[in-house]
């Protein structure tokens, strides 16, 4: 039994390191996935958070200036596409998404 098992273990050392090195390799693979997934996820919502910063920003000066509600979503929607154009990209909400956003937004502030 000993002899058996010397030579499977002698037949199949020259290959661990193989498969050691295969495995190696599919963890480093899923990291660096893992790693994709939560970094992309990161950007993503940085993005969201600099868009919905800047609305709030944006409904802040029309509120100052006293604008009803057409003019105010027309400034909104410049100043979102002046200072965060890489965030609007980025997220690329609908125009139906982003009015009602900035009506949120107005709604919440004018309280």
């Amino acid at each position: 039994m000993a002899d058996i098992a010397l030579s499977l273990w002698l037949k199949l050392q020259p290959h661990l390191t193989e498969l050691i090195a295969c495995a190696i390799a599919a963890l480093v693979a899923q990291a660096v996935a893992a790693l994709r997934r939560w970094t992309g996820i990161q950007i993503d919502q940085r993005h969201a958070d600099r868009l919905s910063a800047a609305i709030n920003r944006a409904v802040g000066l029309a509120l100052e200036r006293q604008l009803g509600r057409p003019r105010a979503r027309e400034l909104v929607v410049s100043y979102l596409r002046e200072t965060v154009p890489e965030a609007l990209a980025a997220v690329q909400p609908s125009d139906e998404a982003l009015m009602l956003r900035i009506d949120a937004s107005l709604a919440e502030a004018r309280r």
